[in-house]
């Protein structure tokens, strides 16, 4: 149900540009949809319907005729851990397809009904990339990814902390190991002599990796993806702290599948005396509604470096876990 509602308003949100769309790609963007919907929403339906399983359970005395009969909270929970821990496995197999593959094509749909195709020329803002030993910089203002074309080139080359040479070049090709630059002025600091070349090849192993690494959208990114571009980007000079925060975010977020379901067991035997399924969907939606507030802020505080990015993914992981800890205390009698 939350999963067709999120597909629903979607959909209407983007309604002008899916009725330029032909029938069979309407379905397909519709598919979609439903796919990053489910994605995105799993932890809260895993929560909902724990919270709503158990309090079935404990509306109908099954529990407690249970718990008399000598089994355990911890025995009647382990099927619904296992379960999560299954469902938990499959979610994060699809971030990995969402990103890098689903989300694309949707954006890709959305391009093509407004009659624009993707955009090709990346603007960095001075995008800057160093090789592995820091000896040579390259200054990009440009960057058209389609033709692996550069405009705006300056080159630092630095030996000793101080500038050697500098390079100017009106446009370059980026090759895999190598730039290809064209119209260019040299300067040599050490003899403070200039050359003009109309072209000129620069030694730059992992040169191209490293530029394509910097300007991909991070939402285009799997999990694989990112933890072989950490290293690239690392090696280059670019701060990878929003690269390291999403990485393990993608971690974090499917964890939280577990952790929602071990929240949500306590929170079903509580709900007993409660009205049951608006109890456990109210009940969810709330919860649900937290945890993602807490790790939208936790996940920003990480990419802006205001909060370690290795821990930032983790805490609203870690805040359940203590509310979780709370109310299975709470509930000592029966455990």
């Amino acid at each position: 149900m939350l999963v067709s509602l999120y597909s629903v308003i979607d959909i209407i949100g983007n309604l002008d540009d899916i009725v330029q769309l032909k029938p069979r790609q309407i379905l397909n963007f519709a598919g979609a949809t439903a796919l990053v919907g489910l994605y995105h929403l799993t932890p809260a339906v895993l929560l909902i319907a724990t919270v709503l399983f158990i309090g079935t359970l404990s509306m109908s005395n099954e529990l407690k005729i249970m718990l008399s009969a000598g089994i355990s909270l911890k025995k009647i929970s382990l099927p619904l851990l296992a379960i999560s821990f299954a469902i938990t496995l499959g979610h994060f197999a699809l971030g990995e397809d969402v990103f890098q593959r689903i989300q694309p094509a949707m954006d890709n749909l959305q391009l093509e009904a407004q009659g624009e195709s993707r955009p090709s020329a990346i603007i960095a803002g001075k995008l800057w990339v160093r090789n592995h030993d820091g000896t040579r910089f390259v200054q990009i203002e440009r960057y058209q990814t389609n033709l692996n074309k550069l405009t705006g080139v300056e080159i630092f080359e630095v030996d000793t902390n101080k500038i050697t040479t500098f390079i100017k070049a009106s446009y370059g090709h980026l090759q895999p190991d190598e730039i290809k630059l064209y119209d260019i002025v040299k300067r040599d600091f050490a003899s403070m002599d200039s050359q003009r070349h109309q072209a000129y090849s620069l030694n730059f192993p992992g040169i191209q990796k490293a530029v394509m690494a910097s300007v991909k959208p991070i939402e285009e990114y799997s999990f694989r993806e990112l933890h072989h571009d950490i290293s690239i980007l690392q090696k280059t000079g670019h701060s990878t702290a929003i690269y390291i925060s999403e990485m393990l975010s993608r971690v974090s977020y499917s964890m939280a599948i577990l952790i929602l379901t071990f929240v949500a067991i306590p929170l079903g035997i509580s709900g007993e005396r409660k009205s049951g399924k608006v109890f456990a969907v109210t009940t969810g939606l709330l919860v649900a509604l937290v945890y993602y507030i807490i790790d939208s802020l936790a996940t920003t505080l990480g990419r802006a470096e205001a909060v370690s990015p290795y821990i930032a993914p983790f805490i609203a992981n870690g805040v359940f876990l203590g509310i979780c800890a709370f109310l299975l205390a709470r509930q000592r009698s029966i455990l």
